[in-house]
């Protein structure tokens, strides 16, 4: 087998960084580029209440994407896995500027929570450097969000994604063309305006102990940068930092200079000198309420992550050694929801054994993916008795809409949260409005998911897991769906079930069926 060749890009609100690796089949991995253009999608975004990204912004992005893609397939037939965050993931126009790298681009891109991008965050950071035993913070100021995470090596103890970023902060409290020095009144507002927003996740953090600081991201970077070039210069030392009474007066020296001044600061990115401001007064307010005195800057961050997550699925593999994130977090919420577990495992097994026979006899063309989303709403699809078992399906939808799922994107999200939804009661049309903003496709395998998960359901009503198999198949136009289940099971009440069933199985597939018991 040859090496596959992967692009990983992280979209920002700032900027936007291509990885581009070959992976070996045994799960070894070698960088072949590693670059970062700025696309400054949060221009703007964040004056007014509406957060919408301005047509300038996305015609920068365009461009770089295609940058980035070309450059990308010099290496081979490369596979794209993109990512975009605090921007996409607010502004009103998300889905326009999606469908429309979609139709010139032909890339998808999912857009993650911000407890998601933290958890990436502290994959790709914490998979670089020796933590052993010990617990540490990590800070990533981006343009439009600060994620903070306590960890160790392999796993975090609490994920925090902060509305703050340098970006945001600069359009809230600077005016627009402003260039002069930042007076004092003016950065007072800037560091009220961040600890007001800052003060509730910091007071969360500070419950959970940590023996280290880690941070990262360009603001951050070129922040230990300049440090390191104003007050160390004479000092020689391998490994970057920034002390807290440096970055206190980095940050009164900084406001003290005009926009262009602030460009020719030794060590300075001029490409930030806007905004760097108010990437230092985040920083400040971070480290000054967790008494913070020095920060380990790493140059990884949410590109990293992604890859890191990738290679956690590949079987052989170091990430492979610790749970799927994925798996980790559908059984956790499972278990919170105190669902029960053995009917929903033979809930997903025959849903999952009719999805496999369905694609025998070609009454779809799924792959993996569409499998794992099916099986992970089989799993959860009982969650909404939570609350209550009448209307549970739609308790069940609200569920997992709204509980942070690591691991997944919001697309995979609201799909499994809509085949859990449809699982009972009325299914709808394809172009009916129950289907919210999912593409016609997705509301396909909606249909398509639930149908199997319905039977499946109805095929363990009495929890007795009475079924051993179930499976379809196919002669001439017609389909034939087996059970099988011991002699001495009574399988009347679920057999019954699947009457009304029929005739929506042929509604969705376009062909008549008929149920056997083997």
């Amino acid at each position: 087998m040859t090496d596959k060749i992967v692009a990983f890009i992280d979209i920002g609100t700032n900027s936007a960084r291509l990885l581009v690796v070959s992976i070996s089949p045994n799960g070894a991995y070698h960088m072949l580029s590693r670059i970062k253009d700025v696309v400054r999608l949060g221009e703007d975004e964040y004056i007014s209440g509406v957060a919408r990204i301005i047509p300038e912004a996305i015609d920068r992005l365009v461009l770089v994407l295609r940058r980035f893609t070309d450059l990308s397939r010099t290496f081979g037939d490369a596979e794209f896995v993109i990512m975009a965050t605090s921007a996409m993931r607010e502004a009103v126009n998300a889905q326009e500027i999606i469908d429309k790298i979609r139709r010139e681009l032909g890339l998808e891109i999912q857009v993650v929570s911000g407890k998601e991008e933290a958890r990436l965050i502290h994959l790709g950071v914490a998979a670089g450097m020796s933590l052993g035993n010990d617990q540490a913070l990590f800070i990533d100021i981006g343009g439009g969000s600060t994620e903070l995470i306590v960890g160790g090596q392999y796993s975090y103890s609490t994920l925090e994604s902060m509305r703050l970023g340098a970006i945001r902060i600069t359009n809230q409290c600077i005016k627009k063309n402003f260039t002069g020095a930042l007076p004092p009144k003016k950065q007072t507002k800037m560091m009220n305006r961040v600890m007001t927003v800052a003060i509730p996740a910091l007071q969360r953090i500070s419950e959970h102990p940590f023996t280290r600081a880690v941070g990262s991201s360009g603001t951050t970077i070129n922040l230990a940068e300049i440090a390191q070039r104003l007050y160390h210069a004479e000092e020689n030392s391998d490994k970057l930092v920034l002390q807290f009474t440096d970055l206190e007066k980095l940050f009164g020296h900084l406001c003290s200079l005009s926009l262009e001044e602030r460009r020719r600061v030794p060590g300075i990115n001029p490409e930030r000198a806007d905004i760097i401001l108010a990437g230092a007064a985040i920083l400040l307010a971070v480290m000054g309420t967790l008494k913070i005195p020095v920060l380990e800057i790493s140059d990884r961050g949410l590109r990293e992550g992604i890859l890191m997550d990738y290679l956690a699925v590949m079987p052989g593999t170091p990430q492979s050694e610790q749970m799927p994130v994925k798996d980790a977090s559908v059984l956790q919420l499972g278990r919170y929801c105190r669902l029960e577990e053995d009917h929903a495992k033979a809930v997903q097994k025959n849903a999952l054994s009719m999805f496999d026979s369905a694609k025998l006899c070609g009454l779809h063309n799924y792959g993996a993916w569409e499998r794992e989303l099916l099986a992970n709403a089989a799993w959860l699809h009982d969650v909404g008795d939570f609350l209550s078992f009448v209307g549970h399906h739609q308790h069940g939808e609200y569920i997992i809409r709204n509980t942070e799922l690591l691991g997944f994107d919001q697309r995979e999200i609201e799909i499994m949260a809509k085949i859990v939804r449809y699982h009972r009661k009325k299914l709808p049309g394809r172009k009916d409005s129950e289907f919210g903003s999912l593409s016609l496709e997705d509301r396909d395998r909606v249909r398509i998911m639930a149908i199997f998960l319905r039977t499946a359901e109805f095929l363990n009503r009495s929890h007795a897991v009475f079924v051993t198999d179930v499976y379809y198949s196919c002669k001439g136009g017609d389909v034939k769906l087996s059970v099988a289940a011991p002699d001495s099971s009574d399988l009347t009440l679920e057999l019954m079930s699947l009457a009304p069933e029929a005739a929506l199985f042929t509604k969705v597939f376009g062909k008549k069926l008929s149920v056997r018991r083997v």
